[in-house]
């Protein structure tokens, strides 16, 4: 019976995890101490059965020591045997060093389909027990001013009335980070003159009754905020409802509504909090800008 190169190539492949995991059972039962570790090493760098080369390599992936990283990346990419470099790839996966990953993805395009597959998984374990990273300190939010107003260019008078937070999340950045995503949105409107609620309206009620410009108004809410766990995701959901209504009758001239969702990996409990407000601000700052996308139409087509 003659077999071809493929299915050669796969029985050794097979064999290879086979030899493996005995390797990791009888590895597992005899940890090594620190006093050892040289000999093992020299092993693992000198030895001429690949089997006790294999065994050294788990053993050091087993040591809890850091430090061991060096030598089994070594190994990984100057063994001539597919066995000790799946074996390292094991090993570097154990051990969870940040510094083994750049080594690790190299592995995955080994020419021996074990090490590549010893490789992927010592790469899903380092990316598994990565912690996240901290949430970003929150910037300051911009408060954005009239400034000087060219009013011989201005077509529309609009004044950001009321916010509030009806969402019943416990954050107050919200509402001024919905304050500031309006007014920035408003802003880009032609012939928009955007006016806050401290503002001083005097000029604008002068200058738009000479000129004829109509004055409109618009108010809303964090209308909702829900985070929640989703396998291995935290995310976050937030809502916003904002009303554009003539400034003197109060009559609704559009409803404009919004939603978004921002994700990213679950963090351990003692970080949950500061994550989840940070996601609340991202999908709260996408949401703003996609119920705001109609507010240019809203304004410019309804006089």
């Amino acid at each position: 019976m003659t077999m071809g190169r493929s299915t050669l190539a796969s029985w050794a492949g097979h064999a290879i995890g086979w030899l493996i995991v005995c390797l990791v059972a009888l590895t597992a039962a005899a940890p090594i101490g620190a006093q050892d570790r040289s000999t093992v090493v020299r092993v693992l760098e000198e030895g001429a059965d690949f089997r006790a080369r294999v065994r050294a390599a788990l053993a050091l992936g087993s040591s809890g020591d850091p430090a061991m990283a060096a030598p089994l990346t070594r190994a990984l990419g100057r063994d001539d045997n597919a066995a000790v470099r799946a074996a390292c790839a094991e090993g570097l996966g154990r051990l969870g060093t940040s510094s083994s990953r750049t080594a690790l993805e190299r592995a995955t395009h080994d020419t021996s389909e074990s090490v590549r597959e010893a490789a992927t998984r010592a790469l899903r374990t380092l990316t598994a027990s990565s912690p996240p990273p901290p949430a970003p300190a929150p910037a300051p939010i911009p408060t954005p001013s009239p400034g000087h107003v060219d009013w011989s260019h201005a077509s529309y008078v609009v004044f950001v009335g009321s916010l509030s937070d009806r969402s019943g999340y416990a954050h107050a950045r919200l509402v001024t980070l919905l304050g500031t995503e309006v007014r920035r949105a408003l802003g880009g409107v032609r012939g928009a003159v955007v006016l806050g609620a401290s503002d001083p309206r005097t000029e604008a009620d002068r200058e738009a009754a000479a000129r004829h410009l109509p004055e409109y108004r618009i108010e809303g809410s964090v209308s909702g905020v829900h985070p929640q766990t989703s396998g291995h995701d935290l995310r976050v959901r937030s809502e916003v409802t904002l009303v554009l209504m003539d400034d003197a009758t109060r009559n609704i001239r559009a409803s404009l509504n919004g939603a978004a969702t921002a994700t990213e990996p679950a963090p351990a409990s003692a970080a949950r909090v500061a994550r989840e407000r940070y996601l609340a601000e991202q999908a709260l700052t996408s949401a703003t800008r996609s119920a705001m996308t109609g507010a240019s139409r809203a304004i410019t087509g309804s006089h």
